[in-house]
This record gives C-alpha cells, sequence and structure tokens, in this order.
C-alpha cells in the first residue's frame, strides 16, 4: 500500500529504501512525465482483495532469496490534466488493480527489509 500510494501521490521519498534501482528509476520516470503534462493523480486505497503468493526462488550460492506475490487492491484513482479535467480513470468508482510484485533479500543480513524488484 504505501509503495502504490506513494508513487500515485507522486512522492517516493518514503519508500525508496523498498525499492530497488531499476524500480525506483522507472517509477520516477513516470512521475516526472506526469509532472512535465501537468498530470496530478488523485488516489484513495480502499484496501487488499487479495493476496497470494505466486513464487519462490532461493540462491543458495548467494544467499538472495525472491518471492513474487499476488495482489488484488481496491482504490479511486483518477488522473486529471493542468486544466483538472480526468482523463485516466473516475474520482467516485473504485476499480480493482491486480499486480504481481517480486521483493528480494539477501538472508542473514540485519536488514530485515524486502525490496521491490519487479513489478507486472
Amino acid at each position: 500500500e504505501m509503495i502504490l500510494m506513494a508513487f500515485e501521490r507522486g512522492d517516493l521519498s518514503e519508500v525508496r529504501a523498498f525499492l530497488d534501482a531499476p524500480v525506483a528509476e522507472a517509477f520516477q520516470s513516470v512521475i516526472d512525465q506526469r509532472a512535465a503534462k501537468g498530470q496530478t493523480v488523485e488516489a484513495q486505497y480502499l484496501g487488499t482483495r487479495e493476496t497470494a503468493l505466486h513464487g519462490a526462488d532461493f540462491d543458495s550460492a548467494t544467499g538472495a532469496a525472491e518471492i513474487s506475490v499476488r495482489f488484488v487492491a481496491e482504490l479511486v484513482a483518477a488522473t486529471r490534466d493542468a486544466e483538472g479535467k480526468v482523463i485516466e480513470g473516475d474520482s467516485k468508482k473504485p476499480r480493482k488493480q491486480r499486480d504481481i510484485w517480486t521483493f528480494s533479500r539477501r538472508m542473514g543480513q540485519n536488514d530485515p527489509n524486502w525490496q521491490l524488484v519487479a513489478t507486472g
């Protein structure tokens, strides 16, 4: 939730530590493109409806673990142009967002946090 909403708000500063560099760059690129066009996003997270393990992998040579999780979330989101006109989404109607996110972490390290390494 916190990563998705930071992306929608256009400010990754609070979640950057949870993003692998290529994911952070891709998210920031979209945020920058919206800003260059004068677009803003209004979003409200309504909740996670489903969470399921999609896959898991462990590399014993490097100690790196990856898990892929399928999320179904519900949110209200609308993108507005510079004039305030809704150009994508609906500011009143909830929609389901289905994603598979892959998280990675080197096991045995003191940092217990996983990083988002892929979305799809």
